[in-house]
C-alpha cells in the first residue's frame, strides 16, 4: 500500500497528480488526487529517477500508469 502525494521538497507542486504510459513521460494515462491510496504493481531503478507502475481505484474508474518517485510515499498521509 502506497500513497500519490503530490508534494515536493515541502510544496504542494501538483493538487493532481498525472500517471504516465511509460518513465519518459510522454503520454498521461491517469490523473489521482494527491494523497490517493493505490496499489504497487512494479517498480523501475533508474540512473536518475526511479519509477513506479501503481493502480488505484478511484469514483471514476480504476487509474493506472508510472509515477516518479518523488510523488509516492509508502507512510499515510497526515489528515
Amino acid at each position: 500500500m502506497a500513497w500519490v502525494n503530490g508534494v515536493y521538497q515541502g510544496q504542494i507542486v501538483e493538487q493532481t497528480v498525472s500517471l504516465y504510459d511509460s518513465h519518459e513521460r510522454i503520454h498521461i494515462t491517469g490523473a489521482v488526487p494527491s494523497g490517493t491510496e493505490v496499489q504497487v504493481e512494479l517498480y523501475q531503478a533508474n540512473p536518475v529517477l526511479d519509477f513506479y507502475f501503481v493502480r488505484a481505484e478511484t469514483p471514476s474508474g480504476p487509474q493506472k500508469g508510472w509515477v516518479s518517485a518523488p510523488f509516492l510515499q509508502f507512510n499515510p498521509p497526515p489528515p
